[in-house]
């Protein structure tokens, strides 16, 4: 038994394997990062948690990073921003199989409709893959007065209908959008040198020097502002109604919901933005490394991970655990732990890569480069598959169904190529008036 309270630090399994982890009370660590999680495990393996109190962490309660075949039951989460996340699909138990128990949650809003103190539908597991907690407890302890065998009703969920996708792309300054089947993108009339997606999946931010356009994809609706930042990128903080914008000079928050702005100190001279899970903290992609800029106390810039060279472009996966950087003027991509601040992990290719995309599952990486794109199973480093093209590749998407690859290409064939995800072998080509210079996949 320990307690583990009011630290930088939770909990920390690395590289540690077939161990008990029982009858903590792993509470209120606070420091934003590295650190502020309950529990952390890190390649360890095999590992039974049960009967612990996580509570109140500033960032993970519970985060997995390349662990798995571990077991994690009766415990109780409470209060954790955001409260767990598991990058291996699939690959740990958030129950007890033997006794069909799990753990509880306080953001858990299912019902006990037949009173044996589970819940009736699961509890998602944030990351890849829709891992779940298939039997959540309604009540905290509730495996102490546990009276009745769970009743099951967990059935792993239907196939989702694949979703609507709409490409985005800015051609010439413009920003056009349209199907991937359509043939074809129209202008939506906004004119934009970055653009991102919200967490929504379909709401455009739009940056034109210091005009930001917001635009829902979906029903039309805009709103324009000015910002402060000269110069910036844009991105969508997690929090899913926040906009941030970061340019050599500074840094701006804005609040979609309120209209409320704040400014941050900021300098150096930012590529691409990957905003984190954890509270008030973006990685940036800079020529000096990634930048860690907290967006609190006015702004600081505490650590930039060093990298082997410039900093180029950049993708996280989505369950925010890895980012993988190319590096300027190498053959080489690298990979860093969002937690450890470091790379653990190189991954070597023909030439400099121009745009990264990491698939939905987190198995795949999509790189692009002068001669084409390429798909690099990231679990051999092997590739998968290649192609080519006339015109140079401006930048790369994959569709949140994980069955297309977009390629945009400026120069010689000013088009965006529809591509099998999997072979790489092309599905259809979207002619384009001008060169584009980004490319996203919106999803309804």
């Amino acid at each position: 038994d320990s307690s583990v309270q009011a630290n930088i630090y939770g909990l920390h399994l690395q590289d540690s394997s077939n161990n008990v982890v029982q009858h903590n009370d792993l509470n209120r660590q606070t420091y934003n990062s590295p650190g502020g999680y309950g529990i952390y495990l890190y390649r360890s393996d095999g590992n039974k948690i049960f009967e612990n109190d996580i509570d109140t962490n500033v960032n993970w309660g519970i985060w997995f990073s390349e662990a798995k075949g571990n077991t994690i039951f009766h415990n109780n989460v409470k209060d954790n921003h955001p409260q767990v996340s598991d990058n291996n699909p699939d690959a740990n138990q958030w129950f007890d199989p033997a006794t069909k128990e799990g753990n509880w949650w306080s953001d858990y809003s299912g019902k006990d409709g037949d009173g044996d103190s589970i819940g009736d539908t699961p509890y998602p597991i944030l990351g890849p893959g829709g891992v779940v907690d298939a039997y959540p407890f309604v009540a905290r302890d509730g495996w102490k007065t546990k009276r009745r065998s769970t009743i099951d009703h967990y059935q792993p969920p239907a196939a989702r209908p694949p979703r609507e996708v709409r490409l985005v792309v800015v051609s010439g300054g413009d920003v056009q959008v349209g199907a991937p089947r359509s043939g074809a993108l129209s202008s939506v009339a906004v004119s934009a040198r970055s653009v991102a997606l919200g967490t929504d999946g379909h709401t455009l931010l739009a940056l034109d020097g210091r005009e930001l356009t917001v635009m829902d994809l979906l029903g039309g609706a805009r709103d324009t502002r000015t910002v402060q930042i000269d110069d910036g990128i844009v991105a969508a903080n997690r929090d899913g109604h926040s906009v941030l914008v970061v340019g050599p000079r500074g840094a701006e928050q804005y609040d979609m919901t309120t209209g409320q702005a704040e400014f941050f100190v900021y300098n150096s001279r930012p590529s691409e933005l990957a905003p984190s899970y954890k509270h008030n903290h973006i990685f940036v992609s800079t020529p000096r490394g990634i930048d860690l800029l907290y967006l609190n106390l006015g702004g600081r810039t505490p650590y930039t991970i060093p990298l082997d060279g410039p900093a180029g472009a950049m993708s996280m996966n989505g369950s925010g655990t890895r980012i993988y950087t190319a590096i300027v003027g190498q053959p080489l991509v690298d990979v860093a732990d969002t937690e450890q601040y470091r790379v653990v992990d190189q991954i070597r290719i023909a030439s400099e890569a121009r745009a990264l995309a990491v698939s939905p599952k987190e198995d795949v990486l999509y790189v692009a480069t002068n001669e084409g794109v390429m798909a690099i199973d990231l679990g051999t480093k092997r590739v998968r598959a290649t192609a080519s093209f006339l015109g140079s590749v401006a930048d790369i998407a994959i569709s949140p169904n994980a069955d297309q690859l977009y390629v945009a290409l400026a120069g010689q064939q000013r088009a965006i190529a529809v591509l099998d995800a999997a072979t790489l072998r092309s599905i259809d080509v979207i002619p384009l008036q001008a060169d584009p210079t980004h490319l996203l996949a919106a999803s309804y």
